[in-house]
Formats: structure tokens, C-alpha cells, sequence
């Protein structure tokens, strides 16, 4: 995969330079310190498996953090047509067609991400 810019607006490959990078890790970091927290007091204090499918909502969190983060793709800004480089919105439709489908696979591989490793939770007995 060709590293993408920091600098540049590149449709449908990076939307977020360093700065928004950097709190999109962030969003990973936290979501993953708020599921280990979850899972911990979960399988603590609860026999109810039902309880395990909050750890859906932090599994979200990291799985859209990270692939933000590594692809330097807001998928908020790419659906919204919006991007930080300028603060101009995307005009052409050709971009606004590859920002939306970055922006949906983003998406789509973070709900697959964290309904496995949900699945996973819910499943593994205590």
C-alpha cells in the first residue's frame, strides 16, 4: 500500500493529516482500554452472557480508531464530503464517490471487526 499524504487531500485515500491521525488513535486507545475494563467487570460480576454484547460498543471504538488511523481516512469526513486539508469541502463528484466508498468500507470492516471479537467474547466460557 503506498503511504499516503500528509499534507494533501488525496480522493478516496486521505481525508486527515497527522494531527486527526493522532486523535483517531486515540479514539482506538481508549475504546480498547474501556473493553478490557468491560470484559473484566463483565465476566466478574455478571453470569449473564447477554451482558457480554456491550463490549460490542468499545470493540467499535477500536476497530474505527485503528482503520482511520492507519488508512489517514476520516470515514465521518469522507461521508460528509468534507476534508482537514484546507477546510474546503470536496466538490467533484468523482471524489465524493471515492471518499463515500472509503468512508462505507471503513465501515463495513470495523462493524465485521467488532461483531467478531464480539461473537468471540460472548462465546468463550468463563
Amino acid at each position: 500500500m503506498a503511504r499516503t499524504s500528509d499534507t494533501e487531500y488525496i480522493p478516496g485515500v486521505c481525508n486527515i493529516g497527522a494531527q486527526e491521525v493522532s486523535k483517531r488513535r486515540k479514539l482506538a486507545i481508549a475504546g480498547a482500554v474501556l473493553f478490557c475494563l468491560l470484559t473484566a467487570i463483565i465476566y466478574y460480576y455478571t453470569p449473564n452472557r447477554n451482558w457480554r454484547l456491550v463490549l460490542f460498543i468499545p470493540a467499535f471504538m477500536v476497530a474505527y480508531g485503528y482503520l482511520q488511523a492507519r488508512m489517514q481516512f476520516c470515514a465521518s469526513f469522507g461521508l460528509r464530503g468534507e476534508s482537514k486539508f484546507g477546510d474546503k469541502p470536496v466538490k467533484h463528484i468523482e471524489n465524493l464517490e471515492s471518499d463515500r466508498k472509503r468512508a462505507i468500507k471503513i465501515l463495513v470492516y470495523s462493524l465485521i471487526i467488532a461483531g467478531f471479537v464480539t461473537a468471540t467474547a460472548y462465546y468463550v466460557p468463563v
